[in-house]
C-alpha cells in the first residue's frame, strides 16, 4: 500500500494530490502500453496502412474495455510470433529473388553470356487460424477476398518489406489424423513492376503525337480521284 506524506497547507507550499487511489489503475496502464509497444504485429500482408492477413487479434482487450477503468489505450493486436495465443497469426515467411543471364551457342558447343535480367520477386506467407470454426472461416474468406482483387500488397516482416505485390496462388491442406481444429493456409505473392505510361506532346509531326478518343467525326465524300476504276470484265 502506499502511504502518502502528510503536507501542511501552509503558505507558499504547493498542494500534493494524492494518487494512492489511482496507483492500481496506472501500474496497469503502464504495463500495457509497455506491452503494446513489445507486442506490435510485425508480421502480415497489409493494403494502404492497414493488416488484411492474419486478421487481427485483440490480446489484451479493445479500447472500450478499458473505458471504465479510465485507461486509454489503443487496442492491442498479437504478433504472429505468439502463435498458439493469437486466434490467427503469421507461421512463416520465404522470400525469393533471382535474376536470369542470357546466353547465346557458339562454334564448338560453347556460350556467350550477354545479358542479366531480373526476375519479379516472389514471397510466400503462412497463416494459421485455430480455436474455432469461425476464425479458420474468416481466414479462409479473407485470403479468398485478397486473392481474387488487383490490389497491390505489402508484406511486412521483422527484417525487411516487400512491396508492389499480388497473389497469385493459394492452398491448404488438411488431415483428420493432425490438426483438426488448425488449418494452415500458404498464400504465394509476385511482385507488380509498375511502370510509367508514355506520353508524348509537341511532337515533330502529328503521327507521332498520342491518339486521344473523343468528339466526332464528320462524314466527307470521297473525291473520285480516290476511287478506283473497275475493270470491263467486273461490270458484266
Amino acid at each position: 500500500m502506499i502511504t502518502m506524506p502528510n503536507v501542511p497547507k501552509l503558505p507558499g507550499v504547493p498542494t500534493l494530490t494524492s494518487y494512492a487511489g489511482s496507483a492500481p489503475v496506472l501500474a496497469v496502464a503502464d504495463a500495457i502500453i509497455v506491452a503494446n509497444a513489445l507486442l506490435t504485429p510485425h508480421w502480415g500482408l497489409f493494403l494502404n496502412g492497414q493488416q488484411i492477413l492474419p486478421t487481427p487479434t485483440s490480446f489484451f482487450g479493445t479500447p472500450s474495455s478499458f473505458a471504465a477503468a479510465g485507461i486509454n489505450v489503443p487496442s492491442l493486436q498479437i504478433p504472429s510470433i505468439l502463435g498458439p495465443l493469437g486466434n490467427t497469426n503469421t507461421a512463416a515467411v520465404d522470400f525469393k529473388r533471382e535474376w536470369a543471364i542470357s546466353d547465346y551457342p557458339q562454334e564448338d558447343g560453347a556460350f556467350q553470356s550477354y545479358d542479366k535480367v531480373q526476375i519479379p520477386k516472389e514471397v510466400r506467407l503462412r497463416f494459421s487460424a485455430g480455436g474455432s470454426l469461425t476464425n479458420r472461416k474468416a481466414l479462409l474468406d479473407a485470403v479468398d477476398s485478397a486473392a481474387t482483387s488487383l490490389n497491390l500488397y505489402k508484406a511486412l516482416t521483422p527484417d525487411a518489406q516487400y512491396d508492389s505485390l499480388n497473389i497469385t496462388h493459394y492452398d491448404y491442406h488438411r488431415e483428420a489424423r493432425g490438426g483438426v481444429g488448425l488449418l494452415i493456409v500458404d498464400v504465394w505473392l509476385i511482385q507488380v513492376v509498375v511502370t510509367a505510361k508514355p506520353a508524348f506532346s509537341s511532337t515533330a509531326t502529328p503521327a507521332g503525337s498520342s491518339s486521344t478518343n473523343g468528339g466526332s467525326v464528320q462524314t466527307q465524300t470521297p473525291a473520285s480521284a480516290n476511287i478506283p476504276a473497275l475493270p470491263p470484265s467486273a461490270l458484266q
